[in-house]
């Protein structure tokens, strides 16, 4: 993750948006997509979750475009995507 972090922060100004697939949504992660953010990059998230320690996520820097961060659970990952409204989530 580390790496990920250094590799974008060198080639931020050359992204048009990010879709990042994650697999925690905890604050080292948050910090990476306020980072996106504030550079006006505009970013989906996809979380991972177990079905069994599935938990409610707080939006956290997506709190302006909640839509943006979708909560996948391992045993419906293609259910989920199924229902996506892709132009909400698109900005």
């Amino acid at each position: 993750f580390v790496q990920l972090v250094e590799l974008t922060g060198k080639h931020i100004s050359e992204l048009s948006g990010m879709i990042i697939i994650l697999l925690d949504w905890d604050d080292k992660r948050q910090e990476m997509v306020k980072n996106f953010i504030s550079s006006k990059i505009p970013v989906i998230v996809f979380v991972i979750q177990d079905t069994k320690t599935q938990q409610t996520l707080l939006p956290g820097p997506l709190q302006l475009t909640p839509e943006s961060l979708i909560p996948l659970t391992v045993d419906n990952i293609q259910g989920a995507l199924d229902k996506i409204n892709w132009s909400d989530s698109i900005q």
